[in-house]
């Protein structure tokens, strides 16, 4: 039995596809089932967040002066961390994605600017496209 290390590439099991977005080319990995489940538990969690702050602004409304709905802001700071958290946690998840081939600040810009709807929506229609041409192609 030989000692020697066998090598092998995983390329042929990531699937990428390069997209120019606003004149930039990207290389944009398509979410393996880990990513695409971390995506997910972490959208779950973000809409969980939005319904209680949602709640917490019918409920400062409602309150009777303004110094009330002001403690009940600061009562509830930490929802807006989690939120402020779980939003970055997410934007990684896509930052990771779409590599910019540089120092990743494009695909932090892109990604803050399009904001996750949006990046969402981008990254759908990229492998949209990409399936199209490729079933062209055969």
């Amino acid at each position: 039995m030989s000692l020697e290390a066998v090598s092998i590439s995983t390329s042929k099991y990531v699937t990428t596809v390069n997209a120019k977005i606003d004149d930039h080319v990207y290389t944009v990995h398509k979410m393996g089932a880990g990513t695409q489940l971390d995506l997910s538990r972490e959208m779950s969690t973000l809409m969980k967040v939005r319904t209680d702050l949602m709640n917490l602004e019918a409920k400062m409304k409602k309150a009777g002066s303004e110094e009330e709905s002001e403690k009940m802001l600061q009562e509830n700071m930490d929802k807006l961390e989690a939120f402020d958290k779980v939003v970055k946690r997410i934007e990684a998840i896509f930052i990771g994605i779409f590599d910019d081939r540089e120092d990743g600040k494009k695909s932090e810009k892109l990604v803050h600017m399009l904001g996750i709807d949006n990046i969402q929506k981008v990254y759908t229609e990229i492998f949209d496209k990409a399936e199209k041409e490729e079933d062209a192609e055969k």
